[in-house]
């Protein structure tokens, strides 16, 4: 795929949509990583996705959105939870 002609096509599907904001082809990968992670894709498989050979360089299009947020917070509940159960079994 030539990056030239991936560019062109964004802008030309830009300008045919009638968006007024600025929008790159990093947009559309940033936007695409962050609903991953909102559907529960990991960042090592979002790594193995766009090919990146470090996971930093996945790390910079992967924000801590309020979907996630909230994940992380539900996740957290449940794990307290069954500590707390397990306590009172072994009391």
């Amino acid at each position: 795929m030539v990056r030239g002609r991936v560019q062109a096509a964004m802008i030309a599907a830009v300008a045919d949509a009638r968006i007024r904001l600025h929008i790159s082809v990093h947009s559309l990968r940033h936007g695409f990583s962050t609903h991953m992670l909102e559907l529960g894709v990991d960042l090592r498989e979002l790594q193995t996705i766009f090919g990146h050979a470090h996971p930093e360089t996945n790390a910079r299009y992967a924000h801590l959105t309020e979907v996630i947020a909230a994940q992380a917070r539900e996740s957290q509940g449940r794990l307290l939870e069954s500590f707390v159960l397990r306590c009172r079994d072994a009391a």
